[in-house]
């Protein structure tokens, strides 16, 4: 697990996913690669704020499954955000069509119950920030 300090990766997680965590939280940044907790899942980066805030960034190639595949990306990130003591867990998922948001959407309300505290980012790839660059196709 790669440690790191990065204002970029602090405005996206403020400006593009709306979080209002004060600075002191972003004081520890950890970001993993490929992480093992999502073994076989589409799931490029898990990046740890502060002990609070977990977020997956995920890039779906492909719509096959779709269904299946962001219900176990939800429960391994709900097992995982509980055992571990976050607030939140947020599931960035990077795309470049609405039909594919719209699936991705609709997947995800049929999944996460009333978890307030899983939280779904429909993003285009330019929005990530660099040290989070994914390739999408």
């Amino acid at each position: 697990m790669e440690a790191m300090d990065s204002s970029e990766l602090k405005q996206f997680v403020r400006e593009r996913l709306g979080c209002s965590c004060p600075d002191e939280v972003f004081s520890s940044i950890h970001v993993t690669d490929n992480p093992v907790a999502f073994n076989s899942l589409p799931v490029d980066y898990l990046v740890e704020i502060g002990n609070r805030l977990l977020i997956a960034v995920i890039t779906l190639q492909s719509r096959d499954n779709i269904n299946d595949t962001i219900e176990r990306i939800i429960d391994i990130g709900r097992l995982y955000r509980d055992s571990n003591a976050f607030n939140r867990f947020r599931m960035v998922v990077v795309l470049a069509g609405e039909d594919d948001m719209n699936s991705v959407q609709q997947a995800f309300d049929s999944v996460t119950g009333k978890d307030e505290k899983i939280h779904l980012h429909l993003i285009e790839p330019s929005d990530l920030p660099g040290l989070l660059h994914v390739s999408t196709g």
